[in-house]
């Protein structure tokens, strides 16, 4: 049985879903937590990533038809990359987790494609009758007027925001070993998880 689950969830591709399940688990990994990545995205971009050779923690594929089954076979951390457009795979890890991370990119197209994914945490809270989920927003830039109505729109619809911003930093556009780890670190204080 795992320590914790966290999944990235956000039913819109780009906005740093597998990226933030990298570093997370990087996070973790680095604090000397046993932890597993599973990779439920069919264009497999984390097990690439691994299979590269610079990831040094374990990642699998999920699978998609028992996914609950396979989480609850394992121990430590297990944090869980979910494809975009795809809510049965997306309620799932959601269900299952003890913290979902609904990374967002700091702008007004992403801000309009979220609703569906709160509708799905949304679902997953009422029937676990706990919050779960919280926005996590990436692509920050401080100079950017939209970054700033971004947070501001989302503080007013009360959307639960992570307080830490994941800055739009070229090392997060690497194919290499995770190694800036301080942003992703300052979620995993924030979420209380390790």
């Amino acid at each position: 049985m795992p320590e914790k689950v966290i999944s990235l969830v956000n039913r819109k591709g780009g906005v740093s879903k597998t990226t933030s399940s990298v570093y997370l688990a990087m996070c973790l990994h680095t604090m000397g937590k046993p932890v597993i990545g599973i990779d439920t995205d069919p264009e497999r971009s984390w097990l690439k990533w691994s299979d590269a050779g610079v990831i040094p923690y374990p990642v699998t594929a999920g699978d998609r038809d028992d996914l609950k089954k396979q989480v609850n076979q394992l121990e430590g951390y297990v944090v869980i990359d979910t494809p975009p457009n795809d809510g049965e795979v997306i309620y799932k890890a959601a269900s299952i987790s003890d913290e979902v991370i609904i990374p967002l990119a700091a702008t007004a197209l992403d801000v309009n494609r979220l609703a569906s994914t709160l509708a799905i945490v949304a679902d997953v809270e009422e029937m676990r009758n706990k919050p779960v989920g919280s926005v996590l927003l990436t692509k920050w830039a401080n100079n950017f007027a939209i970054s700033k109505e971004v947070e501001t729109a989302l503080a007013e619809q009360k959307v639960p925001l992570l307080e830490t911003r994941i800055r739009n930093l070229t090392r997060y556009q690497g194919f290499d070993t995770p190694s800036y780890l301080e942003e992703y670190g300052k979620v995993i204080a924030e979420l209380g998880v390790a």
